[in-house]
Parts: structure tokens; sequence; C-alpha cells
């Protein structure tokens, strides 16, 4: 049985709920508008849409779902519409509203609005940047972003205009430094990564600015605690904040050693963001 064959068969189970069937009819929506059938696609959405150029039915559904079928319903009439000159401005519209709260719950932290939307960080970044019809709310990641006391704040006296949050990480497996990076420059942060605990050492002891450190535990000369025990002892880092991102038990240690946070790998990595800019606000508000 295909997997189509088989979300068909999930969609048509009487006992299933409301938000689950949603979720399905997104989900297969979604396989028909990859190999090109869309109206196919369109048909799959059922009840929830009954045809292109009405606003889908969201009653009973959650703003994660609800968010989920606004998008396939935009994206299908994107393509169904083309030709047809359909009106969208009202699905738009809802739409715009569950960004807009995802974003200020989020405060302007993107990689967690789009958590909340359940929906990819790119994606939502698209749609703020004006592939998805939702530019107009670009100003509150900006905003919030340039705020002195969140993600980006007021440099020296060499800097005087803002500046973007600089993140030194220090992981020695390539594939999660690749997505931990990708994460953080997505937000518009710079990040350096050192794959041994000795040349991020060498890092920590120069004057180099850093105003984030992200340190796992197992590295392949030293661990993470002895690293942030080092870090401490550098007169210029000790009001540095460090997030330890580990999947070992070491939380305990990690914050005796020294640490400000201690996010699990890899569950908590998406949180990495929100982490680091609660901790800048609550230095900055602390120098003030």
């Amino acid at each position: 049985m295909s997997i189509s064959s088989r979300l068909l068969h999930r969609i048509a189970d009487p006992s299933l709920p409301q938000k689950e069937r949603a979720k399905l009819r997104c989900q297969l929506a979604k396989e028909l508008e990859d190999v090109g059938n869309h109206e196919a696609a369109r048909e799959t959405m059922g009840e929830l849409w009954s045809r292109v150029g009405e606003c889908p039915v969201l009653d009973e559904l959650d703003e994660a779902t609800a968010a989920e079928v606004l998008l396939r319903v935009g994206t299908l009439t994107g393509w169904l519409g083309s030709t047809r000159q359909i009106e969208v401005k009202a699905v738009v519209r809802y739409e715009t509203r569950i960004v807009e709260r995802a974003l200020k719950e989020a405060r302007g932290v993107v990689s967690h609005s789009a958590e909340l939307l359940g929906i990819k960080r790119q994606r939502l970044d698209a749609m703020l940047k004006g592939r998805g019809g939702h530019t107009s709310l670009a100003h509150l990641r900006t905003l919030l972003e340039r705020r002195p006391r969140s993600l980006m704040f007021r440099g020296d006296e060499d800097c005087p205009e803002t500046r973007a949050v600089v993140v030194l990480h220090v992981e020695d497996d390539s594939v999660i430094a690749d997505g931990v990076s990708m994460t953080l420059q997505g937000e518009g942060w710079s990040v350096e990564t050192c794959a041994t605990g000795a040349a991020a050492l060498e890092k920590l002891e120069s004057g180099e600015r850093f105003d984030v450190l992200l340190f796992d535990n197992n590295l392949p000369d030293t661990n993470g605690i002895e690293l942030i025990k080092q870090t401490r002892a550098l007169a210029h880092r000790q009001q540095t904040p460090i997030i330890m991102l580990s999947g070992d038990e070491v939380e305990t240690e990690a914050l005796r050693a020294g640490a400000n946070a201690f996010l699990r790998k890899p569950g908590d990595a998406g949180s990495i963001p929100e982490t680091a800019a609660r901790l800048l606000a609550c230095k900055k508000g602390g120098e003030s």
C-alpha cells in the first residue's frame, strides 16, 4: 500500500478527531503538490476547503493546525489561481493574524515563532521576506531584534550602531555544528565554530568579541565542564553568557561550573536563539 493510500485510509476513519484529520489532509495534499497534481491536492482538502476562492473551514482546529491548512490553501490557490485570477485576500488576512500572534509571543525570534506555528523556520523567513505575502509583519522581527535588551544591542564606543550577536560554538560534530550555524545565522547572528577545547580556549583568551558562548560537553581533548571553568577564570569572560548544549546528564555540574543555561541535545537545539536572547537581555539589564 502506497503512502497516499495509507493516508486516505486513515482520513476515512470516522473515529479520527477533526484536528488529526486536518493534519493528514494537509500531509496528503503536500505530497500531491510535490508531484505536480495540484487539482487532486485541492480535492484532498475535502470538507476543509470546498473550492478555490473560498476561505477554508477552520472551526475546532488549534492555531498550529489552522496555520498549516491556510498554508496549503494559499499554496494551492497560487498554483490553481494563476490561470483563474482568484481572490485570496480573506485567507491571507486570517493567516496574517496567526503569524503576527506567533511573532509577538516569541518576542520576534523567527525560529521560535515557526515552532509555535508548526512550520519550518526557513518557510516563515521566506513569508516575511516577500515570498509568502506577509512582508507587513517584517517590522515585528526587525524591531525586536534591534532592541538594546534583546537580540540586537549597542556596541562599544568604536561601534556605536546596533550590531549582530556573535556566538562562539564549540562542537566537534560537524552535522550539529552546521545545523546550529544555520539556525543562528537565520536570526541574523554571526557564528564562529571550534571543534576542540584548545582551539576555543585560544579564541577565548584573545580579545575577540563573543556575546554568547555555546559549549558541547564531549570534546576530543577535554569536556565542556572544564572549558566552562577555564572560561570563567578569564577576567574578560566572567560575565559572558554560557549555554551548554549536550546530551549528557551534566546539567547540575554545568550550572555549578558557571554556565547560565543548559539545553539538551538534540531536542532543545531550536531553543538556542530564545535562550540566548533572554540571557543577553538579563546581562544588559544588569549593566544598565
